[in-house]
């Protein structure tokens, strides 16, 4: 069972924070159980920047954690489907045969080879996520995530994608993606960390930690991803942020199914 959040446009802060205490959504939950209520927000509070550090804190990191969890339960789940394939590739039926080939150009894999694509369909640690979305969105108080849905800053040269930043020079023609929800932000900008040449050495190190059995965490990673600013600091700054928020202790945390037809219907 999943449960919506409704409304999502006249959602304030203090509706998310009843709600999380509805499921009982507690850190203490969390890092005690190791799971999270399956809750969907489409977005986020827009008066998430009026409460306390604290509280903003809170609210944004219970928010993505559920969605930064399913994604990742999405790519595992595709990444073992492309195993079983590669196992079986002496006997793969057409059909198999083409979606792989799909998901190899996907996927960008332009070696086509299998080995490859598997080193790029894989999870991005948890305190990563929750770190970059917290620094490129403000801790989801900018412009653009409360707008655009966009947690990741990400750039598109497609015009009417997204919004256009105010500091935009006339010559320049991004925009700062948006997306019709907080889920498809997220998964965009993991398809971006598996896919794009900047990341290359990010994905190599975490398939050299899955090669010799070490659990992967942003705390292993976080060095590779200094391109993803113009800022050469980057990645010292995630670091930082992962550290001072303590966010490697959601590195292990799953979905726990316990909404109940009187919680969905009372909420609705």
């Amino acid at each position: 069972t999943k449960l919506y959040i409704v409304d999502s446009e006249k959602l304030l802060a203090n509706d998310l924070i009843k709600i999380f205490e509805k499921n009982n959504y507690e850190y203490e939950n969390i890092i005690k159980y190791k799971k999270v209520p399956n809750i969907y927000i489409s977005s986020l509070p827009k008066d998430l920047s009026k409460i306390s550090s604290s509280k903003k804190k809170s609210l944004f990191i219970k928010s993505l954690l559920p969605l930064i969890i399913k994604e990742n339960e999405k790519i595992i789940s595709l990444n073992q489907r492309i195993r079983l394939l590669q196992s079986e590739f002496n006997q793969i039926n057409r059909k198999d045969a083409v979606w792989l080939k799909k998901t190899l150009i996907e996927y960008k894999t332009n070696t086509m080879r299998v080995e490859d694509l598997l080193t790029k369909v894989d999870i991005i640690p948890v305190s990563i996520a929750l770190a970059q979305a917290a620094i490129e969105s403000g801790w989801g108080t900018s412009r653009f995530s409360i707008e655009g849905n966009a947690l990741y800053g990400q750039w598109s040269w497609k015009k009417g994608s997204g919004i256009v930043p105010k500091e935009r020079k006339k010559d320049e023609n991004y925009e700062v993606k948006s997306f019709l929800s907080l889920g498809g932000s997220v998964e965009s900008y993991m398809k971006n960390l598996n896919t794009h040449p900047n990341y290359n050495n990010f994905r190599i190190n975490r398939a050299l930690l899955r090669s010799h059995n070490i659990s992967i965490s942003g705390l292993k990673l976080y060095e590779y991803l200094n391109a993803y600013a113009a800022d050469d600091k980057y990645a010292e700054t995630l670091l930082n942020v992962i550290e001072k928020n303590n966010l490697d202790q959601f590195e292990n945390v799953s979905i726990h199914f316990i909404v109940t037809e009187e919680t969905l219907l009372d909420l609705i």
